[in-house]
């Protein structure tokens, strides 16, 4: 006869179906799971001590878990738990169900407060680290999931252009899309320095050239003050600069030398005038649009000179929203799997529409995420509740198309 497995889903009484695989008991739909401590429990009658342990790794030993295997211990031994079984000869499979449910009822009171405390820590660590090798190198550990863009750039970063410098990258893309995530994390995966500067309009050309201020050693001298661009230049790194699509144009044409001669002049720095560009520096952009200026939805975007954009025409990258990522950081603050995926799929579904309809809206990954976190983890609100405030100051026009 075959065995048959019994799921108990709320560390009491459970629900008493017989399952006749061990799968079927562990997929159970009625099953309640508690993420990181283990698998659902289920009738263990068919294993030993040591395979019940390493079955079901519960993340500290307790009293819980010791009691279990006392329970085993006993029918295995013939032991006082067997004599007082009236149940027929089933191998102990009666007794150990009663066991089971016995000391799991007279424990829930002191333990549930501690398992669901550790589900709702685990349930909100980040997504699982991954190791990132390149060549001979020791592997690098990156504290987060991945972008979906992040193979092909961190490939393309990797690449030389005819003079032997790191390829140009301009990341082109919707808002909140995480080019600024993408291009942290091939930085960290090549084990470079990163830099980071907005370039929206009325920023000077000093932040990339420096400047001169006032000696903080020399009284009544003036002293070159070096901006991150030209340390990453000059001594390695990736630099990002943000929002360039939305520069000064004479910001943007600034970079046009240093990027493609492989030098920077620096006039007011009388100790190093000019300075070699690094071989590991990298320089990458981010964009909303690919610089042929403003559109309806970014409409505080500025046309770049042909020049300027022709030095990233052979590093371009297209970056879309990624939906594993947006699953992935939802699920690690709503605890609730079906409040998660409703969340989510409305969100795409809503996205979608504004793409079809051309609709001058944005459901940026930030914003999906960030309502999950408060609205919905923090404040309470169902999913519905929290698309009002996603779609808030939205026409009612554009509401009805995206179904809110």
């Amino acid at each position: 006869m075959s065995e048959k497995y019994t799921c108990y889903h709320e560390l009491i009484g459970g629900c008493g179906i017989q399952h006749r695989t061990r799968t079927a008991a562990e997929n159970c739909v009625n099953a309640r799971r508690y993420k990181g401590i283990g698998r659902d429990i289920y009738d263990v009658s068919h294993m030993d001590d040591k395979q019940y342990v390493e079955e079901f790794p519960i993340y500290s030993p307790t009293q819980l878990e010791l009691r279990m295997r006392l329970a085993l211990q006993g029918i295995q031994g013939g032991g006082k738990a067997k004599e007082e079984s009236a149940a027929p000869d089933d191998g102990g499979l009666g007794l150990l169900d009663k066991a089971f449910r016995s000391a799991i009822r007279e424990e829930v009171g002191s333990f549930r407060k501690e398992f669901e405390d550790k589900a709702d820590e685990i349930s909100r660590t980040p997504p699982p680290k991954f190791l990132v090798q390149i060549g001979d190198q020791e592997p690098i550990q990156i504290d987060e999931r991945p972008h979906n863009a992040f193979d092909r750039c961190l490939k393309m970063c990797q690449w030389r252009d005819i003079d032997g410098n790191r390829l140009n990258v301009a990341l082109v893309g919707p808002s909140g899309s995480g080019k600024t995530t993408l291009a942290r994390q091939v930085a960290k995966a090549l084990g470079l320095p990163f830099y980071t500067l907005s370039l929206t309009s009325g920023v000077s050309e000093s932040k990339l050239l420096g400047r001169i201020v006032p000696s903080q050693t020399k009284a009544g001298l003036w002293e070159f003050l070096p901006p991150e661009f030209v340390q990453a230049f000059k001594h390695g790194g990736v630099w990002l600069g943000d929002e360039y699509d939305a520069a000064d144009e004479n910001m943007a044409l600034a970079l046009n030398q240093p990027l493609s001669n492989g030098f920077l002049s620096l006039p007011d720095c009388k100790d190093e005038p000019i300075v070699q560009r690094h071989k590991d520096f990298i320089a990458i952009v981010g964009m909303n649009t690919y610089g042929a200026g403003a559109d309806r939805i970014y409409v505080g975007r500025n046309a770049q000179d042909g020049a300027s954009i022709d030095r990233w025409t052979c590093g371009t990258i297209e970056v879309d929203y990624d939906k594993d990522l947006e699953r992935a950081l939802v699920k690690s603050v709503i605890r609730s799997d079906k409040d998660a995926e409703t969340w989510l799929n409305m969100c795409w579904k809503a996205r979608k529409q504004l793409r079809q309809k051309n609709l001058r809206r944005i459901i940026s990954t930030r914003n999906i995420v960030n309502i999950a976190c408060t609205h919905i983890a923090q404040g309470g609100a169902t999913p519905k509740e929290a698309f009002k405030q996603l779609t808030i100051g939205w026409s009612e026009h554009d509401r009805k198309v995206v179904g809110g």
